[in-house]
């Protein structure tokens, strides 16, 4: 019975000061209590304070966090309203709601993980580069020969990223006709590849792809992989988020489809009327198949669209992956931090 009460007194007493230090500073500094110092007995302050913290993958989605936990500051030791650690480029990284960067480089909050297929777990962003070229630039020469006007070739840099990168396929055709001042007929999703339509060429480019893949196979980034272990080790529940329809075919040509609870593509998509990124529709799909809120999900993308999905969605984080060059935009565009590969989240360079 005393052991019960001076637990209770402890809890009082931490409460008190973190109400008081929260009123005077307007903000929660870490600190801890030694329980034993109140009178706690030492096998019953480990039952207050709790093992570090893990999630495990059955627990809640709203399991209460540890007590320490719940007492980490929201401007830690980076600069004022920072994360308190240095991101890739060496900058310290913009503030989030959660006050603590601790499990495999994510907050303490976080409970899942949804993560962009090309570009982030795979090496299948250049396959779709080269597929939209050879697409793109077959059309253009075409149509600018009809014309008799010069022909401008898709750039797979700077047309890329700004046009299709990350969008599904028809909206990514649709947006870069769009910025050439072309305009064409949408079509049906039936429509041969050799149709002048949205859909003709999409599905031409889509026929382009598949047959790069099977050519040449797909790779996984060795530092995701080691990422997908470190977040299944640790409890998190992960899904796949894509405007690919391959995305099934890409996972298990790559090998790391069974490290996945759900998977959210173009096919789904398209059958639940899903909008695509940049609206944070399909992410918010893949909160929903793993059971959390936004609030307790962080986001894993390269495209400029998917982290501003990612942020329309309100995610509590969002890892920008950058691997042609555009940190900075990354940044712009809502990312929480900025790696070259998510073993950097693990603490290798």
């Amino acid at each position: 019975m005393e052991g019960k009460v001076n637990v209770l007194r402890a809890r009082r007493l931490a409460e008190k000061t973190r109400i008081e230090r929260g009123a005077r500073y307007r903000t929660w500094h870490r600190f801890t209590i030694h329980l034993t110092e109140l009178g706690v007995p030492v096998g019953m302050a480990l039952a207050l304070h709790g093992p570090p913290h893990r999630t495990r993958r059955d627990a809640p989605v709203d399991q209460a966090l540890p007590l320490e936990a719940a007492w980490r500051t929201g401007t830690p030791s980076g600069g004022r309203g920072g994360t308190g650690r240095r991101d890739a480029s060496g900058e310290d990284g913009p503030r989030d709601r959660t006050g603590g960067v601790t499990v495999i480089g994510l907050p303490d909050v976080v409970r899942a993980c949804l993560f962009d297929l090309d570009g982030v777990l795979t090496r299948t962003a250049t396959i779709h580069a080269a597929a939209w070229k050879e697409m793109f630039d077959g059309y253009l020469r075409e149509r600018a020969a009809r014309a008799r006007e010069e022909f401008v070739p898709f750039d797979t840099v700077a047309d890329y990223e700004m046009y299709v990168d990350g969008k599904p396929r028809y909206d990514g055709v649709r947006s870069f006709l769009a910025a050439r001042g072309i305009e064409l007929p949408q079509g049906q999703d039936s429509d041969p590849p050799d149709a002048e339509t949205i859909f003709g060429l999409g599905n031409r480019k889509n026929e382009l792809v598949l047959r790069m893949i099977h050519e040449g196979g797909v790779e996984a980034y060795e530092g995701s992989v080691r990422y997908l272990r470190a977040a299944r080790d640790h409890g998190l529940r992960c899904a796949v988020v894509s405007s690919s329809t391959n995305t099934h075919d890409v996972l298990v040509a790559a090998g790391i489809e069974g490290f996945f609870d759900a998977r959210i593509d173009g096919v789904v998509a398209e059958r639940e009327g899903l909008k695509g990124k940049p609206a944070p529709d399909t992410f918010l799909a893949g909160a929903r198949a793993l059971g959390v809120a936004p609030e307790r999900a962080a986001v894993f993308e390269d495209a400029l669209a998917g982290v501003a999905a990612g942020r329309a969605g309100d995610f509590v984080y969002i890892v920008g992956v950058d691997r042609v060059g555009q940190a900075g935009a990354l940044r712009e565009h809502g990312a929480s931090i900025v790696v070259s590969d998510l073993c950097e989240l693990l603490g290798d360079r």
